[in-house]
């Protein structure tokens, strides 16, 4: 129906120092909710609000209905735009315009002929297609981009019996911008940060030392409980020298995992201040089974952590540190194999 009862309960009364509560004195009154006479409903992927990855590509569904007992000529819904975050030159009014001029996306008769007469209780569906934009920081205030869409829909002309009352419907929409989160992890032999010894190309049997440094760089959102983890195979050892020293790394020489807890990453690391890098050393003993490859020296390593402006988990993976080395200008690739 159109209307919906609701039914409010309250007492009133002391609690005494033992918390029992004594009530002396109670009343019920009941709600009336009435269903707005124009009713307009924005959903993105069935949801209410929504974080969007930058660069994501978004159809909303805009559904409307006519709750009043007589047809409505000529409907119009429009979406308001405002915020950042959004790439407006990929806006798509499906059945509709999107005006440049005050950004709004508009549904009229003219471009959809189903607002022509919407009859009592006749609803439909409208959809646009929008796509996030991905910022890079340049600036301080580069940070917790939202997109907000408010949307509303209004007979062509206001039906007979109903002038002087407000039968427009409307909705609001927000879209928070999840921050990208990424992870770079290099591999030297040649470093002068923590210098390396042993045979390169390595040998069967004799320990060659190499250096790695993963780096991490976060967008626009601060990132709270970030952890960086990996693992090195059996055959490579955990030398502990870790730079900077006061870095919260662990290692775990039963199940060979790296735990880098970073804790806090604000907006703009790697941006506007430099990336937050630790520098670590591991040690290659190669067996006979491995003559002619280029092991792997640290699995893939994966960096998770929350964002607290969206409100969502964000992580990512960088692959493995094989012996490739691909990042030291200084390795010949005729050392790249044991």
């Amino acid at each position: 129906g159109e209307l919906e009862e609701k039914s409010l309960r309250a007492e009133v009364g002391t609690r005494n120092n033992s918390g029992e509560f004594s009530g002396y004195g109670q009343g019920v009154s009941t709600v009336i909710l009435r269903r707005p006479f124009l009713e307009v409903d924005a959903k993105i992927q069935g949801q209410d609000s929504f974080a969007a990855r930058p660069g994501e590509s978004l159809e909303m569904e805009i559904s409307f209905r006519n709750n009043l007992p007589v047809p409505v000529q000529n409907a119009v819904v429009q979406a308001s735009f405002g915020g950042r975050g959004f790439d407006e030159r990929q806006i798509r009014v499906r059945d509709g315009v999107y005006r440049v001029s005050d950004k709004k996306g508009i549904w009229n008769s003219s471009s959809a002929p189903f607002l022509e007469k919407l009859d009592p209780g006749k609803s439909g569906l409208l959809r646009l297609q929008l796509v996030m934009l991905e910022p890079t920081p340049q600036n301080s205030a580069d940070k917790e981009f939202k997109t907000t869409i408010d949307l509303d829909i209004r007979p062509g002309v206001l039906p007979s019996g109903f002038s002087g009352t407000d039968v427009t419907g409307d909705d609001a929409f927000e879209i928070k911008l999840i921050s990208r989160l990424q992870l770079v992890r290099r591999g030297f032999y040649f470093s002068a940060t923590l210098p390396n010894s042993g045979p390169l190309p390595p040998r069967v049997g004799q320990e060659t030392t190499f250096t790695v440094v993963w780096s991490l760089i976060n967008s626009t959102n601060d990132l709270s409980n970030v952890v960086v983890r990996a693992r090195l195979p059996a055959y490579m050892s955990w030398k502990n020298a870790v730079i900077p020293r006061e870095a919260a790394v662990n290692f775990d020489s039963a199940s060979g995992e790296i735990l880098w807890q970073v804790g806090e990453l604000k907006a703009g690391v790697g941006y506007l201040s430099p990336a937050r890098e630790i520098t670590f050393q591991i040690g290659l003993t190669p067996s006979p089974n491995q003559v002619g490859q280029s092991p792997e020296l640290v699995s893939a390593v994966q960096a998770a952590g929350r964002d607290n402006f969206a409100g969502r988990e964000v992580e990512m993976e960088a692959p493995a540190l094989t012996l490739g080395l691909e990042d030291d200008p200084k390795v010949d690739f005729s050392q790249t194999a044991v």
